[in-house]
């Protein structure tokens, strides 16, 4: 038996940065935390990593790593990050035959910047 997952399908792109090149700044009156960095500013990475993720992808790889036999519905740009996820989506062993392709739109793609213990600020390319 197929498992059908649908979302999104994305590229992530994993920047993490040493604590000494970026200032965190906690407000004291809420639960809220800022990752700040000098405008203009060069900042050296430590490492940055592109993976493939979104809702659909995520689930079905864990589906084919419980021994099932996965294939999302996602629907994608017709460009170069899709190659990228279509074949390491292949490379998981997902059945990638559901693919919406509109050539009208860019495939999903996130920017996330991580420092201090890990924690993160998302960017996210507004949607035409």
């Amino acid at each position: 038996m197929k498992t059908i997952t649908f979302g999104s399908a994305m590229i992530d792109i994993i920047t993490v940065i040493s604590s000494e090149s970026i200032e965190q700044i906690s407000l004291s009156n809420s639960n809220q935390q800022y990752l700040l960095v000098e405008p203009g500013r060069k900042v050296e990475a430590e490492t940055i990593t592109r993976h493939i993720g979104g809702g659909a992808l995520n689930t079905a790889i864990c589906f084919t790593k419980l021994g099932c036999e996965a294939s999302p519905v996602v629907k994608m740009g017709d460009d170069v990050p899709r190659d990228y996820i279509v074949k390491n989506c292949i490379d998981h062993g997902l059945d990638m035959g559901r693919v919406l392709i509109d050539d009208s739109q860019s495939t999903g793609s996130a920017v996330m910047i991580a420092s201090h213990e890990k924690k993160r600020c998302n960017f996210y390319p507004a949607r035409r």
